[in-house]
């Protein structure tokens, strides 16, 4: 995961990789990241993908959410509160 995101993709990584794609999704701040995982809110990476999604997940087929994220979410939400 070293090349640069565009400010616009999709992701669907493997469940193990969750963690490292959410926290580079922190990092990099896409505009829009639709990110395809599991609903599986017992996680570690679950707060990290609620702080940063955007609007209401789209349940998909076996247990799947679809998801839009923003990586400047947090910092949207930290000047909200100021």
């Amino acid at each position: 995961m070293h090349h640069q995101w565009p400010a616009h993709a999709y992701a669907y990584p493997p469940w193990i990789m969750l963690n490292h794609v959410l926290c580079k999704c922190r990092t990099e701040q896409p505009q829009d990241l639709v990110l395809v995982t599991p609903h599986w809110s017992t996680q570690s990476w679950w707060p990290l993908l609620q702080e940063l999604k955007t609007s209401s997940p789209l349940y998909l087929l076996e247990g799947t959410v679809a998801w839009r994220l923003n990586g400047a979410a947090n910092k949207i939400k930290d000047s909200k509160t100021q």
